[in-house]
């Protein structure tokens, strides 16, 4: 990219309120608390949100080790929103974020490439699992209230969905307390009540962060046994989630469920372009 290329792309930005930078070398992890996805090396760029001490900006790193030639392309920006859409493309790759600011902090996220979008708008809707979208669809949620953190067909806390299950009822034994909602990435979010049903067991640990199952956990074991002696977690993999009470974040406004609400991620786990984000909440 020249100066004018790089010009041309961080002017939507600044127009949003936000700060771009743009640098040309090899890209590493942040280090800090949480799990952070390592970025795919043989991506030609990784994109983060950075903080000085300033404030936080936006980062676009190419890689120089990559012999492709990657374009960028804001393809809408809603100032008012504080919110654009990012295209980069390189090849026949085209790879789309949602830009943005979510009540405390600047985020980016990766659009799921299975149904292609130009808008702002258009990205929220895709970032929306089926559910959400079922239960705005009988809600008859219209307008602005859509892409609210509240209405009356669901809340959101950061890529966290909660849509209402009032008639849910729980065995007082099988509620969880203080359960972590996790995808295995960045800080998680703390459900004061929790309850899961079906799913996968997996075993999960720093240098698995995204779990593996109980006959991959076994082979890793027999290959090497001093793997035994790693912080293994079990946990459930793509279970139903329910969840009551607070919800909690340091990054977010805790919120309070005061029935039963099925917990859901947003699609953002269904895009390639995930693996060039440095930082996952």
């Amino acid at each position: 990219m020249n100066a004018s290329d790089i010009a041309h792309i961080k002017r939507p930005f600044e127009k949003m309120g936000a700060r771009l930078r743009v640098s040309t070398r090899a890209a590493s992890a942040r280090r800090g608390q949480g799990w952070h996805s390592q970025p795919d090396r043989s991506r030609p760029f990784t994109l983060d949100v950075q903080t000085a001490k300033n404030g936080q900006f936006f980062d676009i790193r190419l890689n120089p080790d990559v012999d492709s030639e990657v374009s960028f392309l804001v393809l809408d920006v809603q100032p008012a929103d504080r919110h654009l859409l990012l295209m980069a493309k390189w090849g026949k790759t085209k790879e789309r974020y949602l830009c943005g600011h979510d009540e405390r902090f600047w985020f980016a996220a990766a659009v799921p490439e299975k149904t292609p979008v130009s808008s702002v708008l258009q990205a929220k809707n895709a970032l929306k699992p089926e559910p959400v979208r079922r239960s705005e669809a009988i809600g008859k949620v219209r307008g602005r209230d859509a892409n609210r953190r509240r209405n009356h067909a669901f809340l959101r806390q950061g890529e966290w969905f909660f849509v209402p299950e009032p008639s849910k009822t729980v065995d007082a034994w099988l509620i969880l307390h203080h359960e972590p909602l996790s995808r295995g990435l960045g800080r998680p979010h703390i459900a004061e009540l929790a309850y899961r049903e079906g799913g996968t067991t997996v075993y999960v640990c720093r240098e698995y962060p995204s779990g593996v199952t109980e006959e991959t956990y076994a082979a890793l074991i027999g290959r090497d046994p001093k793997k035994r002696g790693l912080t293994w977690q079990t946990m459930r993999r793509d279970p139903l989630t329910y969840a009551k009470g607070r919800i909690t974040h340091p990054d977010h406004k805790t919120i309070v469920l005061p029935c039963w609400h099925r917990v859901l991620p947003n699609t953002e786990s269904q895009s390639r372009a995930r693996r060039n984000l440095v930082f996952l909440d």
